[in-house]
């Protein structure tokens, strides 16, 4: 097996043990089955914002302040993304560099 065939073979087996945690009884997961990651339910707010505009009315005050708790919302959970992408990324190339050390 050459390093590469041993670097793929490395994090197939890493990737394979992750899905394994992450494949959990729906009983068991803590957030719900199906349930979309980050999601915001912005429905409410659309038909208020739909209602209002059909009768001409013009402060829209509560659903820009509830918009803009959704942003911060989102970019919260973005950053998070991101931090968890970057460890990803870094628990990667200690196995590659742990492997070319290896050789």
């Amino acid at each position: 097996m050459d390093g590469m065939e041993k670097i793929t073979a490395r994090i197939r087996e890493d990737a394979d043990r992750e899905i394994a945690q992450m494949n959990q009884e729906t009983d068991r997961l803590q957030w719900g089955a199906g349930r979309i990651m980050h999601h915001e339910n912005l429905f409410a707010l659309v038909s208020s914002l739909k209602k209002k505009a059909e009768e001409g009315c013009r402060d829209f005050s509560p659903e820009l302040a509830a918009l803009r708790k959704v942003e911060a919302s989102q970019n919260a959970c973005y950053v998070d993304d991101i931090s968890y992408m970057i460890h990803g990324t870094e628990k990667v190339m200690q196995i590659l560099m742990k492997i070319e050390e290896d050789k």
